[in-house]
């Protein structure tokens, strides 16, 4: 993947000359971009996916962070580009491995780069609004953040972050691939819309248009 490229760099031509010579020289047998995840997510994507070198988009998709991943998936699957989504558990929120009554830690990694606001308001959305749909499901909240994400967007891949051996056997379990009721993603669905407008710290302007369409 092309990691995160600025709008900039997406419409120059010779980002996709680089691209087809690393398959040509056979560098790589497949080659795409990881957008986001920042702003301009959907010009970005649109731009992409506009160029038949790109022959798959990875994205920010979770629970607590639907968009514009979902449009971007639409999009991607319109035009037969492959789907990957990324942040499947929304930096540790919904794995449960950070709760709500513990607080929200200074994170040393990747994590950091999250708002405290955004964990506050996610942590709370996830404990009240959230994980009272799921609770009756099989599997354990890892398993069901994954399950959601195939069951609404249905992508050819999902990464995930797994630090020890039980965490990889958890994600790759049954329970992680199982088809979730309609009603139950439909009901998560209209809770994120809900939640998202009402937190300063959603990125709404950089979803907004994608929310009103979806």
């Amino acid at each position: 993947y092309i990691h995160n490229p600025p709008l900039d760099v997406l419409r120059r031509p010779e980002t996709y000359r680089v691209m087809r010579r690393i398959v040509r020289e056979g560098l790589a047998s497949h080659v795409g971009v990881a957008l986001g995840p920042e702003t301009d997510i959907l010009e970005e994507a649109l731009e992409a996916l506009d160029h038949g070198e790109v022959e798959a988009v990875q994205f920010v998709y979770n629970i607590l962070e639907q968009e514009p991943g979902a449009t971007i998936a639409r999009w991607a699957r319109e035009r037969g580009v492959g789907t990957v989504a990324r942040v499947p558990h929304a930096g540790g929120v919904l794995d449960e491995s950070v709760r709500l009554e513990r607080g929200v830690p200074a994170f040393t990694d990747h994590r950091g780069l999250r708002r405290q606001g955004w964990y506050r308001w996610a942590l709370a959305v996830y404990a009240t609004r959230i994980k009272p749909l799921l609770d009756k499901l099989p599997g354990t909240p890892g398993q069901k953040a994954l399950a959601y994400i195939k069951s609404s967007i249905d992508p050819d891949s999902i990464v995930v972050i797994a630090k020890t051996v039980r965490e990889l056997e958890e994600y790759a379990a049954p329970e992680s691939f199982q088809s979730l009721p309609h009603s139950i993603v439909e009901a998560v669905r209209r809770v994120y819309l809900e939640e998202v407008y009402r937190s300063p710290e959603a990125p709404v302007k950089s979803i907004g248009g994608a929310l009103r369409s979806g």
